[in-house]
C-alpha cells in the first residue's frame, strides 16, 4: 500500500467539479502524461473512488507500481493538516484492503519513500505515518488486543 495526496488539486477545487466528471478529468490528465493508469483509489471527505482496478498494476510510484495499491487523498497535506474526513476515509479504505488481503499494516509506504520518485513530501509533512499505521491497525479485528 502506498499513500499519496493530490497536492495541487485541493478539496475545494475537487468539489467544484461535478462528481460524474472527476474521474473522467483524472483519466484525461493521466492519459496526457502518457500513463496507462493512475493510483487505484482517490479518497475525499465523502468517500472512496476506484480509479484503477485493484487487480491491475497502478501508475503511482515507480518502484512499487507492480506490487502495491496506490491510495491518493484529495488535498494538500504538505502545508496544512488537510481535511480530517479525507484522512479518516483513507484510514478506513486501507484497513479494509489490508484486512481483505491479509497485508501487514506496518508495510504502508509513503510516496516520498520511493527512491525512484522525485523527492516530494507526498503525502505531506502533516501526515504522521506512525499514527496512521496505529489507526489502520485498530480497525482490523486481528490487530486489536
Amino acid at each position: 500500500m502506498v499513500l499519496h495526496s493530490t497536492y495541487q488539486r485541493d478539496l475545494d477545487a475537487w468539489h467544484k467539479i461535478p462528481e460524474s466528471k472527476r474521474l473522467e478529468n483524472l483519466a484525461r490528465f493521466y492519459g496526457i502524461q502518457g500513463w496507462s493508469g493512475g493510483p487505484h483509489l482517490f479518497v475525499d471527505d465523502e468517500g472512496v473512488w476506484v480509479f484503477n482496478p485493484l487487480t491491475k498494476p497502478g501508475v503511482h510510484s515507480p518502484s512499487w507500481n507492480k506490487q502495491s495499491i496506490g491510495v491518493d487523498m484529495v488535498g494538500n497535506f504538505s502545508t496544512t493538516k488537510g481535511n480530517a474526513a479525507v484522512l479518516d476515509n483513507a484510514v478506513k479504505a486501507i484497513a479494509i484492503i489490508d484486512a481483505a488481503l491479509g497485508l501487514d499494516t506496518e508495510t504502508l509506504k509513503f510516496h516520498s519513500e520511493d527512491p525512484r520518485s522525485f523527492g516530494r513530501d507526498c503525502p505531506g509533512k502533516t501526515v504522521d505515518k506512525v499514527d496512521l499505521i496505529h489507526r489502520i491497525g485498530a480497525l482490523i479485528p486481528s490487530h486489536q488486543t
